[in-house]
């Protein structure tokens, strides 16, 4: 994804909901989310939601 997003997110019927504002390229939208040991991939559920989304988790930095 590459940057920095603020915004909220839920969980409905087993599916990561994302509210990231307005813009229709924001990424807003419901995901199945697919893990691997690799990293996460989100796979849109909706039409015109564009491709797959893909990533790492990382454990935040904790220092100052």
């Amino acid at each position: 994804m590459g940057k920095k997003t603020a915004g909220k997110w839920r969980v409905e019927k087993d599916e990561l909901c994302l509210d990231l504002g307005d813009d229709p390229s924001s990424g807003s939208g419901c995901y199945e989310v697919w893990a691997s040991p690799d990293g996460v991939e989100l796979r849109p559920t909706e039409e015109g939601m564009g491709s797959p989304m893909q990533g790492t988790l990382r454990r935040q930095s904790t220092s100052k």
